[in-house]
């Protein structure tokens, strides 16, 4: 496995940045720090280097995204399909799901369709300013610039960057949206010893089974014992697509074949981990808020609270757009979907929403995308600097 040159460049380059957000919050860099003022500088997305650049610029973490091969084995890639972020794009390997808006597009080509084998064969794009794919930052030569699975990327971790891997100062938080690749994550993050510095950071209605009925304080210990979570650190993930309403107009989560609240959803996992030494512990509780929905933001602001009352630490989300776009002299931005090979204009107003329940509740930690500039020592998930360095 060949890390050359490119990683002692990129580490002496961004020892000296520092992320720029809210005081009293830390940046969590979502897939990394792959983005950068420079067009020499962009990094392909969770990827290896994406990972170490953040831990390089000081930020509190990343966030990587996990999505199963058809072979089982857990893959750190964002979307479902694999024609945006891979050159097994049906178009000769150069793609772009912004041209794709207003062309022939070509059909999905799904990651649980092809082995673990297939993907880490397959290089990653990298998308410069303009959302134009890189054609130089193309490294066939180097692993890193290839899908890894979740076991390859710890390993490389291990091998050459065990600062990164094994830091309780920054925090490697695996994104869980389906129960098989939770359990399998959590078997990986077990077999690497690293229980201590990887977050499984989960949603209940794609990340749990349903096979369990809520039965009480131990339902969440029986549950983390029969999917080999025990001692590992989970971070419930609440926002409005986990909770519904009931008919007082309060958020509640359905969880365990039960409508719970959410301090009883929470409690759940407490409970477990007060109760039994080596359940799970739960150090941090995530919540995001939708546009135009008061209920669930009363409901992400009760867990957010919940999360305070029994001193564990909170987390929030904020999106920033995939990429932009000079358009009538005005830099678009755009959005890329995880299960369409097209492109999507970013939404502000649902990026506002977001960020307006982040600047009320203050979290620990928000995760959020980054823009580098490590030819002035900066990096920043601020909006404002983010979207103006997006377009040329």
């Amino acid at each position: 496995m060949k890390l050359f040159k490119l990683s002692a460049a990129l580490t002496l380059a961004g020892a000296l940045l520092a992320p720029l957000y809210a005081s009293a919050t830390a940046t969590i860099a979502h897939r990394g720090v792959y983005h950068d003022i420079s067009n020499y500088s962009n990094l392909p997305e969770n990827s290896y280097y994406a990972v170490t650049r953040a831990k390089d610029m000081g930020f509190a973490g990343v966030e990587l995204d996990l999505r199963l091969a058809s072979d089982g084995t857990v893959m750190v890639t964002h979307d479902k399909i694999a024609n945006r972020s891979t050159r097994d794009d049906g178009g000769n390997g150069w793609y772009n799901p912004i041209d794709g808006m207003n062309s022939q597009a070509p059909g999905a080509i799904w990651i649980n369709t092809k082995n673990s084998g297939h993907w880490k064969n397959t290089l990653l794009k990298v998308y410069a300013k303009d959302g134009v794919l890189d054609r130089e930052q193309v490294h066939d030569w180097d692993q890193a610039f290839y899908m890894q699975s979740l076991d390859s990327m710890l390993q490389m971790l291990s091998d050459h960057r065990r600062d990164v891997l094994h830091n309780n100062n920054f925090k490697i938080i695996l994104d869980i949206q389906d129960p098989d690749v939770f359990h399998l994550a959590a078997d990986v993050v077990k077999y690497f010893g690293v229980q201590d510095t990887v977050y499984l950071k989960f949603f209940v209605s794609n990340g749990l089974y349903k096979n369990l009925r809520y039965d009480g304080a131990d339902t969440c210990y029986v549950y983390a014992k029969e999917n080999n979570l025990t001692g590992l650190k989970l971070i419930p993930q609440i926002n409005d697509g986990e909770m519904d309403q009931d008919e007082d107009d309060n958020a509640n989560i359905s969880a365990f074949q039960t409508r719970l609240t959410i301090g009883a959803y929470l409690d759940c996992w407490a409970n477990a981990s007060r109760q039994h030494g080596d359940a799970p512990t739960v150090p941090i509780v995530s919540a995001s808020v939708p546009l135009n929905k008061p209920w669930a933001k009363d409901g992400a602001r009760e867990a957010i609270n919940w999360a305070r009352s029994h001193g564990r630490q909170t987390m929030s989300i904020v999106p920033n757009p995939d990429a932009g776009r000079i358009s009538s002299g005005l830099c678009v931005a755009y959005t890329f979907q995880s299960t369409n090979v097209k492109a999507a204009l970013f939404r502000d107003d649902v990026r506002a929403a977001k960020q307006t329940f982040v600047d009320e509740v203050r979290p620990d930690y928000v995760i959020s995308d980054v823009m580098g500039d490590i030819a002035h020592n900066h990096g920043s998930a601020d909006f404002s600097f983010f979207h103006g360095n997006l377009c040329r």
